[in-house]
């Protein structure tokens, strides 16, 4: 397929992905992923009124899409998360916050983006990964400047749309539960079509790093970003994933994750900590972050397991357990991880980690009954049986109850010779 038929193709998909049933009006000021601001307001205001036909084409299929966007199953409808987002958001929009809407979906990618229009897309995936405020306000800051400086808009009118149509096909899959931006369906059009130049990622970066430093943040975080990234995508089960990170980013245009590592080094320079000297984020700073996301980080771990990225996952949980804390729930998925992954000698590794998490004051319920399972599985059938029963006892009420009670019955007796 040519390039220009794929990218036909982008604009087509994206069309049907978002169609969804007509909304009678903009949801109140306040509402989930909403700034106060509407939307019409916010073509208005957005830096630089529609200067043609293809611009103005783009923000209404920006328009249509938030509205596709609010009623999405994968919409996170949480007013504090939204608003905690959007307060790092403008660090870099300052008092031009007004003209952006923030909305957090339920997405397991490491990924932010913003559109002509004022709508910035930010996936749970990247909130799990950032380890502090800080790093999450370098982050946004560096979307925030692609759409101030006009970035999506310049390359669209470079490639006739192709950017954009690249950009709403992505974001229209999440929205229609198609799956994540590294689908295979996305990749062909985005390699083509969704790539900010070189030039327009450095200047993000840059611009957002200043931010950093004018909020008296530390703007070594912005380092800390690419490194995490690199490291998982290194440690990754996918050898495409890691060949990646060891050649090129997701784009050819984007700059090399370790070229970024150093450009970045070298401006953070003699002076990262901002005009007043701020400490970097510490242990208080970082748990005070993790106290944001904990009610969510379940939910999230799920999302990641089922991305099937063992290599990748082990990584994350790793550097999550580094904090100190939630350590029975990241045992318990490293358990998962293990089970899933299937490998020689992964049960063990796996009974293991279900081990450590019931020995956590945080461990999820379920952990007894994967430790049972594992247990049973491994021959440990002592093991098994007090793991079940305690199962049981904790969650008597489970869906699954009645079918561990008759598989702890069947444990009871001795197995025949």
């Amino acid at each position: 397929m040519s390039r220009r038929a794929r990218i036909a193709a982008a604009i087509a998909a994206a069309a049907c992905l978002v169609a969804t049933p007509a909304v009678a009006a903009d949801p109140p000021p306040g509402a989930p992923g909403l700034a106060p601001a509407s939307v019409a307001a916010s073509n208005t205001d957005a830096p630089g009124r529609p200067s043609d036909k293809l611009e103005a084409d783009l923000r209404y299929q920006a328009d249509e899409l938030e509205k596709a966007l609010r009623q999405a199953a994968r919409l996170v409808r949480d007013p504090d998360l939204t608003a905690f987002v959007r307060g790092l958001g403008c660090v870099a929009a300052g008092a031009r916050c007004g003209d952006v809407r923030f909305y957090v979906v339920r997405e397991p990618s490491f990924n932010a983006s913003m559109f002509p229009n004022g709508m910035s897309v930010v996936h749970t995936g990247l909130l799990l990964r950032v380890e502090s405020e800080a790093e999450l306000a370098f982050i946004l800051g560096h979307e925030y400047t692609h759409y101030a400086h006009r970035h999506s808009l310049k390359e669209a009118a470079r490639l006739k749309g192709g950017l954009f149509a690249a950009n709403i096909f992505s974001i229209a899959m999440v929205i229609g539960g198609v799956g994540s931006m590294s689908s295979a369906a996305y990749l062909p059009v985005a390699a083509d079509a969704a790539a900010f130049s070189q030039d327009m990622e450095r200047e993000a970066d840059l611009t957002a790093l200043a931010a950093l430093k004018a909020a008296n943040l530390d703007a070594r975080v912005a380092i800390t970003s690419f490194v995490n990234i690199q490291a998982e995508d290194l440690a990754s089960s996918d050898p495409k994933r890691r060949k990646a990170a060891r050649t090129v980013d997701l784009f050819a245009s984007h700059p090399l994750t370790k070229d970024r590592i150093a450009y970045l080094t070298a401006a953070v320079g003699a002076a990262p900590n901002g005009p007043t000297g701020a400490a970097p984020p510490g242990a208080r700073e970082k748990s005070a972050y993790r106290a944001r996301i904990r009610p969510m980080l379940v939910d999230w771990l799920n999302d990641e397991l089922a991305r099937r990225d063992a290599g990748a996952m082990l990584q994350v949980l790793d550097r999550l357990a580094t904090l100190g804390e939630d350590q029975g729930v990241l045992a318990f998925y490293r358990g998962e991880t293990f089970r899933a992954r299937g490998g020689a000698g992964d049960l063990d590794l796996a009974l293991a980690q279900y081990q450590a998490a019931v020995a956590a004051p945080d461990a999820p319920v379920t952990a007894w009954r994967q430790l049972g399972a594992a247990a049973a599985r491994l021959g440990k059938r002592a093991e098994a049986r007090a793991a079940f029963a305690t199962y049981l006892a904790r969650a008597p009420d489970a869906p699954d109850a009645a079918l561990i009670a008759h598989t702890l019955d069947g444990l009871k007796e001795e197995p025949r010779p």
